[in-house]
């Protein structure tokens, strides 16, 4: 344990979801071949241990594991907390999260790394309350 601490082969980060997969992943619920069910806004909890979706690069290397997908209704995209080898981490590279239970249909829907942090906005702590109006508008 002492030893990954000092050297860590994998680190928790974001994946941005491509869209158009997301979205031939639901249009394929209206076929008779659809893949697994994507709950929104966010995918089931799973449990410790259970369903996780295996990240691979473009040559079909497991590099990662991705779980529970989350809708983000102010990014408008889906994203996933991730562990990823750390020499794939860079920004903006394209992996693939293997969605759907293995031994079934399985879509590879491409992600992205995005920056780090994901989160872009002013943190609550530094927000100016006084910037924001009071009453109702109009």
């Amino acid at each position: 344990m002492e030893e990954e601490i000092k050297n860590p082969k994998r680190r928790i980060v974001t994946l941005e979801w491509n869209k158009e997969d997301i979205i031939e992943i639901y249009a394929s619920q209206f076929s008779d071949d659809p893949y697994k069910f994507m709950e929104m806004p966010s995918g089931v909890n799973e449990f410790a241990g259970d369903h996780q979706n295996y990240v691979c690069d473009a040559a079909g290397n497991v590099i990662g594991i991705s779980s529970v997908p989350v809708y983000s209704s102010w990014y408008h995209t889906t994203i996933s907390e991730t562990i990823l080898d750390i020499d794939k981490i860079k920004e903006g590279a394209e992996v693939f999260v293997q969605w759907g239970d293995f031994g079934g249909k399985i879509k590879n829907v491409r992600a992205t790394v995005p920056r780090y942090p994901y989160i872009d906005l002013v943190d609550n702590k530094d927000y100016d309350l006084s910037t924001v109006p009071c009453g109702a508008e109009g």
